[in-house]
């Protein structure tokens, strides 16, 4: 079960990971950069948004999101929560990403 969470992740990935390398592509200027800063969103987005699936849809009353009825309303509050799971996982990649790699001419 959570193996097709991850797959859902991936293919989230790859539709978020090619707009994401043309932004930063053309706003950076730096290909290498902008493919590291893409990557980095990325993996953090699809990580973050498939462990939200998971502990958002859990068996027997364990998840986060068992209030609510398993009906239309139910699952959009749970793809909602995973893509706001996402959103933040791929903003904290990048902030550690920023953080430890450093563009070059730049020193601390």
């Amino acid at each position: 079960m959570a193996v097709y969470f991850f797959i859902r992740a991936y293919f989230l990935g790859c539709l978020v990971f090619i707009p994401t390398f043309v932004i930063a592509a053309i706003m950076l200027r730096a290909p290498l950069r902008a493919l590291g800063m893409s990557l980095a969103f990325t993996v953090g987005g699809a990580l973050a948004f498939a462990t939200a699936l998971v502990l958002g849809s859990r068996e027997k009353g364990q998840g986060v999101l068992n209030t609510l009825p398993d009906t239309l309303l139910g699952n959009s509050m749970a793809v909602a929560y995973a893509c706001a799971a996402a959103v933040g996982g791929g903003v904290l990649a990048l902030y550690l990403f920023n953080k430890f790699v450093r563009p070059p001419g730049q020193h601390s």
